[in-house]
């Protein structure tokens, strides 16, 4: 299997409270859609190519956070109804030897939020970002041969604190100088936020390639 472009994971992130002593939870879904529409990239026209959806049941491409805030939690996808984010990533098909091409829907989709107590600020209402195109879909995701396949994604967890997009949905937020949960943001931008670590499966599929 393989994506259908190299495009990046997309997010328009409601705000949840860290204020739990805790400094993780998971949230799980199921796939709400498959649609030529991005939120964030496109927000007045088709995209290039197909996402999958995760969330509330919003996928026109004009959605808004005030839309999601005010969504019906109940027809949500995901197991927690205080989170109405909207989730989205390239769609991923099986690809024949002759081209032709068949949607994989994912069996189950999970995202790990990931803080440091005392020092993570919750993400404001209104935020947005992507996954940079090289953090998508890592190879090390992918187990060929096998009747189960999981790709795996994260987002940056440093922000710059005051925008709640950029131009290239990208320049507001960085990866920590580091590997661990701790890590240090590097200087700009300095505010820590949740680490989203998202995870897709697909069971009983056939050999990745």
């Amino acid at each position: 299997m393989r994506s259908s472009a190299a495009a990046a994971l997309l997010a328009t992130l409601a705000p949840l409270a860290l204020a739990v002593r805790a400094d993780f939870f998971r949230n799980d879904f199921l796939p709400v859609g498959h649609v030529r529409t991005d939120p964030v990239i496109s927000q007045n026209c088709l995209s290039d190519h197909v996402h999958s959806f995760y969330g509330p049941l919003l996928l026109h491409p004009s959605v808004t956070f005030d839309d999601l805030h005010a969504s019906d939690p109940t027809l949500s996808s995901g197991n927690i109804e205080e989170n109405q984010s909207l989730y989205w990533h390239p769609a991923v098909y099986h690809v024949t030897g002759d081209g032709s091409k068949t949607l994989q829907e994912s069996e189950m989709t999970t995202v790990y939020y990931v803080w440091v107590p005392g020092s993570t600020r919750a993400f404001p209402p209104g935020f947005r970002m992507i996954a940079p195109d090289e953090e998508v879909f890592q190879p090390e995701g992918i187990t060929p041969g096998q009747c189960e396949m999981e790709l795996s994604i994260s987002f940056p967890s440093c922000w710059d604190g005051v925008n709640l997009d950029s131009p290239d949905h990208t320049s507001h937020v960085a990866f920590p100088s580091g590997e661990e949960k701790d890590a240090p943001c590097p200087g700009s931008p300095p505010v820590r936020i949740p680490r989203l670590d998202f995870f897709i499966r697909w069971f009983n599929t056939n050999a990745a390639r």
